[in-house]
């Protein structure tokens, strides 16, 4: 701890370089916090697990998030602060990952179970170990053990010894096997507590040793607590004041050193910081979300004035084509009005014309049909001419009169063909 704030601004400084060593830092604190929990030396376990939090929180290591939530849970479950306990399994829960493995998931249930065992809440504890039986399909033997011991856990609160040692010996063998010491401990005790329930005091006492036993090789603080306290009264329900006396000194002793005043203040004062700092975060974060409202509220304004500057444009745009499209029309229709107006008058020019020259074409034949009458009396005097003169002189001039009435007969013919007008 002392290293690791002597060397906190660097880890800080460097965090976004330094990922790797960062992720192996909070495994050493998690691992201390971890064996500080076993000696029940809450206050440091505590204080470092509220060291390692914040530091898996800033990193982004979510997958280790979780685990750490879990271990603040024991920490106050060994405390017998039991709601806070549950608050910090729950946290725990919400922040499970995708990749979380399903018997660890179980374990928060159980663990959930536990708490609610000791605040008297049956009801709780039934659901959330009946949860983690149905999550857990095919337990391993490191997920049994434990789940065992809440069972039985469970039915000796419930004074129901013959189910509870069935799920206890069975935990037992488990972590025997699986050489887990705690839950061996763990269970020698409720076994060892069920003994002197049931007036076995022989199989208890012998039980109750193994279990201290364990507690101090392995420097089990908080089972060596629990442990000391059920000989004493073991001997008190055995008549052996003597023996009831020293163990309950060593008890008394044990406990003062380990849940004395300081360190309860200390423990308390861990969690007001906490609290203090995650207040500080929340209005922090509270701010941040003014900020972000406002410049909501900001491109809201923006978006619907732009809204309402394009419904214009557009209006006007709508209100243009439209007034250009009523202008196209009443031009085609002026264009078409106009043109029909031409079309009449050339119509009423071009049958003007036709009447004049069907009037004109049938003077012409008039005057043809007369003209043909003179050049066909002209003809006959001509004739009648050559048989009665005989002058040469007289002859010729009537030779000449009959070229000029041949070429007279000619025009009228000219005049007389139906091709003349008929192109117009």
């Amino acid at each position: 701890l002392c290293v690791y704030e002597q060397q906190l601004p660097m880890i800080l400084r460097y965090k976004n370089d330094n990922i790797e060593f960062l992720k192996e830092f909070t495994y050493v604190l998690e691992g201390m916090a971890v064996i500080f929990t076993h000696k029940a030396d809450y206050a440091r376990a505590l204080e470092l697990q509220f060291v390692n939090l914040p530091i898996r929180e800033i990193i982004g290591y979510p997958d280790e998030i979780a685990p750490t939530l879990n271990n603040i849970g024991l920490i106050y479950y060994k405390l017998g602060q039991y709601h806070q306990a549950i608050e910090y399994y729950n946290k725990a829960l919400e922040s499970r990952t995708s990749t979380e493995n399903v018997e660890t998931i179980c374990n928060r249930y159980s663990n959930l179970g536990l708490c609610y065992i000791y605040l008297r809440n049956h009801q709780m504890a039934d659901y959330y170990i009946e949860k983690a039986a149905q999550e857990c399909k095919n337990p391993s033997d490191d997920y049994l053990l434990g789940y065992e011991y809440v069972r039985g856990n469970n039915f000796f609160h419930k004074k129901l010894y013959e189910q509870s040692k069935t799920h206890l010996d069975a935990s037992l063998r488990l972590s025997r096997k699986k050489e887990n010491k705690r839950f061996e401990a763990d269970n020698l005790l409720l076994l060892g507590r069920i003994a002197k329930a049931e007036r076995n005091y022989t199989e208890a006492q012998k039980l109750l040793a193994q279990a201290e036993d364990l507690a101090i090789h392995y420097q089990f603080g908080e089972m060596l607590i629990s442990s000391y306290q059920a000989s004493s009264k073991l001997f008190g329900s055995m008549g052996q004041v003597k023996r009831e006396s020293v163990y309950k000194g060593k008890y008394i002793e044990l406990r003062d050193s380990l849940y004395s005043a300081s360190t309860q203040q200390q423990i308390n004062r861990l969690t007001i910081e906490l609290s203090q700092q995650k207040n500080i975060t929340t209005i922090s974060d509270q701010k941040k979300l003014a900020n972000l409202q406002q410049q909501l509220i900001a491109q809201h304004v923006f978006q619907k004035r732009l809204t309402i500057s394009i419904a214009i444009l557009l209006s006007v745009i709508v209100i243009l084509l439209v007034l250009g499209y009523i202008r196209k029309v009443r031009f085609e229709n002026l264009l078409e009005s106009k043109v029909k107006q031409r079309t009449l008058e050339l119509e009423a020019n071009r049958n003007e014309l036709q009447l004049a020259l069907h009037q004109h074409r049938q003077f012409i034949q008039h005057v043809c049909l007369d003209a043909k009458v003179i050049t066909d009396n002209l003809t006959g005097l001509r004739h009648l001419a050559d048989l009665d003169i005989t002058d040469p002189q007289a002859r010729e001039y009537f030779s000449q009169i009959g070229s000029i009435n041949n070429r007279m007969f000619q025009l009228l013919n000219q005049l007389k063909e139906p091709r003349f007008g008929q192109d117009t």
